[in-house]
């Protein structure tokens, strides 16, 4: 018998020390409490500056005076800044020295260990989304003014789709097509055969959009950031090929959408 129970509480052991040592990694290595705090307030303050609409009289129309702007979701960017101000412990990161040096060492440590992202995400994600909701209906709330935080999240798995799709095209191709288009994605140097293809499988948001402006490698949006964050990713650390990274960025986005949802449903 206490054989039996000496099995049972190793094999127990076993199977919760992994989730203790991914958890105490994450908290030390990512973030400390106050970041992850001040990361999610970032993100809160990005909504409201985002949502704003200017006019030529030099006025804005804040947010929520604009009830379609509420459901403006976050791109890939809008989350790298507000999580590199959150290291930094600002809001914004105009005029802040070496302001990117904690978000490349947060960065490397995520490149190093994929397992600390999809940590965070199940330790961190469903508070951090609880943080931001109270954060953004008390903001609405000082200004006697509404913010729908479902249909907020709602366009923010729209807008995790798109990002889904675009992975999965790629994935699709040939490793040496993959290479060739990746490769070229940078600010300096880019693809036009890329963008073209971009386009023509509907993968751009705006119609409008051409190939000739390289969405491909602006950084600021949908859907370069993505993909210059796969070029930086890949290009500085040769244990990650374009279709690693492609697989990962797959499996954290939906981790991250099935979060977001059982708070939609």
């Amino acid at each position: 018998m206490r054989l039996h129970f000496l099995i049972m509480n190793k094999t127990l052991l076993i199977l919760i020390l992994p989730i203790f040592l991914v958890s105490s990694i994450v908290l030390t290595d990512l973030y400390t409490t106050t970041q992850l705090n001040s990361a999610i307030e970032s993100l809160a303050y990005r909504l409201k500056e985002q949502a704003r609409s200017y006019e030529g009289d030099g006025k804005y129309i804040q947010w929520a005076q604009q009830p379609q702007q509420n459901a403006h979701a976050h791109d890939l960017q809008n989350f790298l800044m507000s999580n590199a101000s959150g290291l930094m412990l600002v809001k914004r990161l105009t005029n802040v020295p070496h302001a990117w040096d904690k978000h490349k060492y947060w960065l490397n440590q995520c490149v190093k260990s994929p397992a600390l992202v999809h940590g965070a995400i199940s330790i961190y994600l469903p508070n951090a989304i609880r943080k931001f909701n109270s954060l953004v209906k008390r903001q609405s709330a000082i200004h006697n003014q509404s913010f729908d935080t479902k249909v907020y999240w709602s366009s923010q798995v729209e807008s995790i789709d798109d990002y889904q799709r675009l992975i999965t095209v790629l994935l699709e191709l040939s490793d040496a097509d993959l290479q060739f288009y990746l490769t070229n994605t940078t600010v300096a140097d880019y693809s036009f055969e890329f963008n073209k293809f971009l386009s023509d499988k509907g993968l751009l948001r705006n119609k409008r959009e051409s190939a000739w402006y390289s969405p491909a490698s602006n950084y600021h949006s949908y859907p370069g950031d993505f993909l210059c964050l796969a070029h930086r990713v890949c290009e500085n650390d040769s244990d990650w090929s374009y279709r690693r990274f492609l697989g990962e960025a797959l499996k954290a986005s939906e981790a991250i959408e099935s979060v977001i949802l059982s708070y939609v449903e």
